[in-house]
């Protein structure tokens, strides 16, 4: 007697289970997958989609239910014990726009800076170690910014400095360090064009205080020199405490210069314009931008008049005039680095929105090199120019320009 016959549920089960049965269902999601790839179709389950590569700088770890940090690092000889610093209230104001990133919220943590290497070193190893800290915002001295900056470098995290323009700050290779101001090597590169083709200097002794960045600088500026067929006269370091003078005094003429560029700072800048006047010397000087902001060259008097001054400065776009209104109605005139703390902060945290995940647990994971990524090609366009950092950490936008002494007052040089 003949079986009865069965059902279709059970002929499916057993098709499916036979070996025909898996092979077709193999050579089917074979096709499927090979169909996406080339319609770039989405599948279900995600299937055909390849794993996540692991970000090889490691990742920024937020726990759940636990806000992310950012940590500003204050220059404890700028204002009143106890109060708000102009860079702390430009943070301040970024994160009442931006308070909230992938609905967690960001702290600001303040910590002051005692302009000593081994204290910031030490402070920078326990805020790396944080796992709430997203970023870190200084207005620290150089020497304090330098010493933390191996410190950052190496923990992958993001490392903003708002005040530092001296070349050391991204020699000689940076990896999370951001510089809000521009490097100072680019004042050289624009008072050498300057220097040859507006003022006609031919010839040229450069001369610096000795240390790596002031030299750098004027290399630059030979460099550019000699493009554009001037010739340099010599190249050297000077003591800034004026010792060996009396013999460049006597050089200076013998080297028949008809220009005078000196990379320091500005109280050595007005001794060494003085000095060399003193000389006999009458050819014309230029000068870095340490002397912009150097009371002793400022008030020098008939000393320096006449002086060029070399500067990188960053710009302020037409977004500036509106922020400077809500700036000052809530806390009274700009002072320095405000901007820059400000857009320093609007970059990272639109970085983070862009690098950060949440996980199933709760917590929110962002990958180092992700990050860092972000936070060069984003196009963000702030009150203090464009983010556009270069694979070093200097801001392309920042402008030089060139400065002249006249009337006791700097002026714009024609």
């Amino acid at each position: 007697m003949p079986s009865p016959p069965q059902s279709f549920p059970v002929r499916v089960l057993q098709f499916i289970t036979s070996w025909e049965g898996i092979i077709g269902l193999s050579v089917f999601i074979v096709l499927v997958v090979l169909v996406q790839g080339v319609l770039r179709l989405s599948l279900p389950f995600d299937l055909g989609k390849q794993p996540p590569v692991p970000d090889a700088w490691g990742y920024i770890n937020v726990p759940r239910s636990q806000p992310m940090q950012i940590v500003l690092v204050t220059d404890g000889s700028r204002g009143a014990a106890g109060e708000p610093t102009a860079t702390q209230r430009g943070v301040g104001q970024a994160l009442k726009e931006r308070e909230k990133v992938h609905d967690v919220s960001i702290e600001l943590q303040v910590v002051q800076d005692t302009c000593d290497a081994d204290a910031a070193r030490a402070k920078a190893t326990e805020i790396a170690a944080n796992r709430q800290v997203i970023g870190v915002i200084t207005e620290a001295c150089l020497t304090s910014s330098l010493a933390a900056k191996g410190v950052y470098e190496e923990a992958k995290l993001p490392y903003f400095n708002l005040s530092a323009s001296a070349p050391e700050l991204t020699q000689p290779v940076t990896l999370v360090t951001f510089r809000m101001q521009g490097n100072a090597k680019r004042q050289g590169l624009r008072g050498a064009l300057f220097a040859r083709q507006t003022m006609k200097a031919s010839r040229v002794l450069l001369l610096h205080d000795g240390s790596p960045g002031m030299q750098s600088i004027v290399e630059d500026f030979r460099t550019q020199f000699r493009a554009q067929a001037g010739q340099v006269a010599d190249l050297r370091a000077i003591d800034p405490s004026g010792q060996g003078w009396d013999v460049l005094q006597k050089d200076v003429t013998t080297l028949e210069a008809d220009l005078v560029y000196f990379a320091g700072s500005g109280k050595t800048a007005a001794a060494l314009v003085a000095a060399l006047k003193k000389g006999g010397y009458g050819g014309q000087f230029m000068v870095t931008d340490a002397a912009e902001t150097a009371p002793e060259f400022l008030n020098a008097g008939d000393a320096v008049e006449g002086v060029y001054i070399t500067s990188v400065q960053t710009p302020r776009t037409e977004g500036y005039p509106f922020w400077k209104e809500t700036f000052e109605k809530d806390f009274g005139p700009v002072q320095p680095y405000a901007p820059e703390a400000f857009d320093a902060t609007m970059i990272l945290v639109q970085a983070v929105d862009v690098a950060a995940k949440a996980k199933g647990d709760g917590s929110l994971e962002m990958g180092r090199g992700l990050l860092a990524g972000a936070v060069r090609s984003q196009p963000y366009q702030g009150i203090t120019g464009r983010a556009d950092f270069d694979g070093n950490g200097d801001r392309a936008s920042a402008l030089a320009q060139v400065y002249k002494m006249e009337n006791a007052g700097l002026q714009t040089a024609q």
